[in-house]
């Protein structure tokens, strides 16, 4: 049993060095943990939200790309849907992208999804 403990802390100690989160200390149950506002690369975001929207069910086909929650969301959701490492480097490079000039006025979801993924591997930034 000691074994495993020291195998599994090594494991998580190279985990954290690789910017991977997870949740739970069970080796067996290792969840993602979703990034936060804390992890965005950017400053000056709003941290207000849209008085106008029911908090409970964002609109999940708008970015509001100055909104530090929405961006935080988005980014995550990006990782999750594309199976893209979820890496904290990974969670700014979505990030990154959305400041891309060609993305300006660009606000659906589903548009800087695509934009995106397509562009992923093509070093643009």
């Amino acid at each position: 049993m000691v074994q495993y403990k020291k195998c599994f802390t090594a494991f998580r100690k190279e985990l954290d060095l690789k910017g991977i989160r997870f949740t739970t200390s069970n080796p067996n149950q290792i969840q993602m943990t979703r990034f936060t506002t804390n992890d965005l690369a950017f400053s000056g975001y709003s941290t207000t939200v849209d008085s106008n929207k029911n908090h409970e069910t964002p609109d999940l086909n708008y970015v509001n790309k100055t909104d530090e929650k929405n961006v935080t969301d988005f980014c995550n959701a990006f990782l999750e849907n594309y199976n893209v490492a979820q890496t904290k480097a990974n969670f700014q490079k979505v990030e990154t992208f959305l400041q891309h000039p060609y993305l300006e006025h660009a606000v659906c979801s589903a548009h800087l999804s695509d934009w995106i993924a397509s562009n992923w591997i093509k070093r643009i930034l």
